[in-house]
């Protein structure tokens, strides 16, 4: 144990079970603010004043984007590496920040299949995957293999929309924009189509013919 000048043990060396490793050398736990750690480093709850500590706090003066797999990045705050020979690894999932102090994600590494996924469960449920961004950078809602830029998929009770847009703004005579098509390549301004809300009807509306599919 390692105390302090008020006599408090702050952080704890601790034998665990023989992890096999190396013959009759267990492993080691560091526990910090805890007595009983419960895994190779374990963090205990800060005696401070509540909103004035933080469990873990990552810094350094680096900033910059992410990079490949492999290779270092200046705003690198938090990274988790396999180093699993091909086709499993190595894979590198890392945090930080670049020069404009804004907060990345990354999923890299030799797996065809990095992604970001997302998961949340109800009480002790199994947790379940809600959300997905694949190597192509497509999401996926409800689905784990999105194809295309936005991909929502869902087996909502019937009448339950899968997609709902929702604007503060009341109907009025000018009409309430909820949602636009547009083309980028089509060189022409305000090109697409649009559905509004107006005082007493909802409206799609197109600065081009509107036909049936057929």
């Amino acid at each position: 144990m390692v105390g302090t000048d008020d006599a408090l043990d702050r952080v704890l060396f601790m034998p665990g079970a023989d992890t096999g490793g190396d013959p009759g050398l267990p492993e080691i736990r560091v526990g910090i603010g805890t007595a009983n750690p419960l895994s190779l480093l374990g963090l205990g709850v800060d005696t401070g004043a509540a909103g004035t500590r933080q469990a873990v706090t990552v810094g350094n003066a680096g900033l910059g984007a992410p990079t490949a797999e492999g290779t270092a990045s200046a705003g690198d705050k938090l990274v988790l590496w396999n180093a699993a020979a091909a086709p499993v690894g190595p894979y590198k999932a890392s945090m930080g920040l670049n020069a404009d102090n804004e907060l990345w994600l990354q999923s890299s590494g030799n797996n065809a299949n990095n992604k970001i996924t997302f998961y949340t469960s109800n009480a002790s449920a199994t947790p379940s995957q809600r959300m997905v961004i694949d190597k192509d950078g497509n999401v996926g809602i409800g689905t784990a293999n999105p194809n295309v830029p936005l991909h929502v998929s869902s087996n909502l009770a019937a009448n339950v929309p899968s997609v709902k847009v929702v604007s503060a703004a009341a109907p009025n005579a000018a009409g309430v924009e909820m949602l636009r098509l547009t083309n980028a390549l089509s060189g022409t301004v305000g090109e697409g189509g649009y559905i509004n809300f107006y005082s007493l009807d909802i409206r799609l509306r197109s600065p081009r013919p509107i036909k049936p599919m057929g």
